[in-house]
């Protein structure tokens, strides 16, 4: 008879056996110590975040549709925005899919207040100095680039279709990022506004090689081609992370924001004092269009509430 599972497996091993098989031996003994649950438990145990959130979009002055989107849920610390690309409309169909895609990831590893690997994703090999998050993230975008690819075949005409793609979780003190494309992360702290994500673009690319200075980028004719993007050819996901204090402040947004209104501008608003996200997130889409509007703007201000994370006097790391 064959014995189901492993249970037959007995747990002691021979010293005999072990002499002439150590590294075999070894697995075996860490695959019997090893349980699993009908969940991989968070192994953060992460506190619910405490933080005020705001998002909006605006299809700016030229463009005849909106194709960026959005989401984000403050109690649950998760953010996402996305820029699509493509003709007849169908950017507009990528970033609202791959959105929808990644909202569902997301919202499915979030119970009881902390992230869990639930178990209808299938087994995850996780060290014990991982963290969940980051592995929540990269499947969302794999889910997300998967289901554009899908959709593609299914429907011809959106053939070339493809989005952006920046997302975000807040776990205790630490934030989590995985982008691709273009959209952007900042992150406001004692007057200073860092750029958490780097652009897969061509524009980049560029500024990297010394090709281009960054005060050049923002009328720079290939400012718009992207390197890597979900749904297309190419597509690799970038991961950061970053330790958050009281008191941070964070803007998620596409290009139509942050190619529109220069960086000293960007630092100056969300440096505001006595300002909700909500106000800010009006004031940037207006400054945005103030400067031309000539694209899309999709944004999510988060204001991280006092207590959330212990005071630590210093610039940004």
């Amino acid at each position: 008879m064959i014995a189901r599972g492993f249970s037959m497996i007995p747990p002691v091993i021979s010293p005999q056996f072990e002499v002439f098989m150590p590294a075999f031996c070894r697995r075996l003994r860490q695959f019997l110590s090893f349980k699993s649950p009908p969940h991989l438990a968070d192994l953060e145990n992460s506190p619910k975040p405490i933080c005020e959130a705001f998002g909006g979009t605006d299809k700016g002055l030229v463009r005849p549709t909106n194709q960026d989107a959005l989401w984000y849920d403050a109690d649950m610390g998760a953010f996402a925005v996305a820029d699509g690309l493509g003709g007849h409309q169908s950017g507009e169909v990528a970033s609202t899919l791959a959105i929808r895609q990644c909202h569902r990831v997301i919202a499915e590893a979030w119970s009881e207040n902390r992230w869990i690997w639930p178990s209808s994703w299938g087994r995850m090999r996780l060290e014990p100095q991982d963290d969940l998050p980051p592995k929540i993230l990269r499947h969302a975008l794999w889910v997300a680039h998967r289901f554009l690819i899908r959709s593609m075949v299914a429907q011809p005409e959106w053939a070339g279709m493809g989005t952006t793609l920046t997302a975000a979780i807040i776990s205790g003190q630490r934030l989590h990022i995985a982008h691709v494309g273009d959209s952007r992360l900042y992150l406001f702290r004692d007057g200073q506004l860092k750029q958490c994500t780097r652009d897969h673009s061509y524009l980049q690319f560029l500024i990297d090689a010394g090709l281009v200075r960054s005060e050049e980028a923002r009328n720079h004719p290939a400012r718009t081609r992207l390197l890597q993007s979900l749904g297309g050819k190419s597509m690799a996901i970038d991961h950061s992370l970053q330790v958050l204090q009281e008191g941070d402040r964070l803007l998620l947004c596409t290009d139509g924001l942050h190619h529109m209104v220069p960086n000293e501008a960007l630092t100056l608003l969300m440096g505001q004092s006595n300002v909700s996200p909500n106000q800010l997130v009006h004031q940037l889409i207006q400054e945005a269009n103030s400067q031309g509007g000539r694209d899309n703007i999709a944004l999510i201000v988060v204001f991280l509430a006092s207590g959330e994370a212990p005071r630590r006097q210093g610039p940004l790391p």
